[in-house]
């Protein structure tokens, strides 16, 4: 997270989501933040739907982060103006983090690039043929 690599940084979150134990370094509840946070914005539809939305260790505490539980599940949803609500209050929340402050702007453009490319890939398949 520190360098940018923000898949290798969800994948890495990801493998070690069940079996972390290292609350020195900071809570459960704020490692699966930077789990959820970290695979939006760098891991593809099918991922995020495998290890991310359906991921009992990950529903079991996101429950108790209201905003992080709507900008998973809206963007995953297509529900954009959802989406995009909580993605201002999770914005904040990345712009105060010790570890992502620096990375905030970069991971913000980088997250609407997300969910801009999603929102128009339903277009893809249209062509000025099929539109006469």
């Amino acid at each position: 997270m520190l360098i940018r690599q923000f898949k290798q940084a969800a994948i890495n979150l990801l493998d070690t989501l069940a079996t972390f134990t290292a609350t020195e370094l900071f809570d459960y509840q704020t490692f699966v933040y930077y789990a959820v946070v970290m695979s939006m914005v760098s891991l593809d539809r099918a991922t995020i739907r495998a290890k991310v939305v359906h991921a009992p260790e990950i529903l079991s505490v996101i429950r108790e982060m209201p905003h992080l539980r709507t900008f998973m599940e809206s963007l995953f949803k297509c529900e954009y103006a959802s989406f995009f609500k909580s993605f201002v209050e999770i914005m904040d929340s990345v712009s105060k983090d010790v570890y992502l402050s620096t990375h905030s702007r970069y991971w913000a453009r980088e997250m609407r690039v997300v969910a801009y490319s999603q929102f128009l890939e339903a277009y893809r398949s249209v062509t000025i043929v099929s539109m006469a």
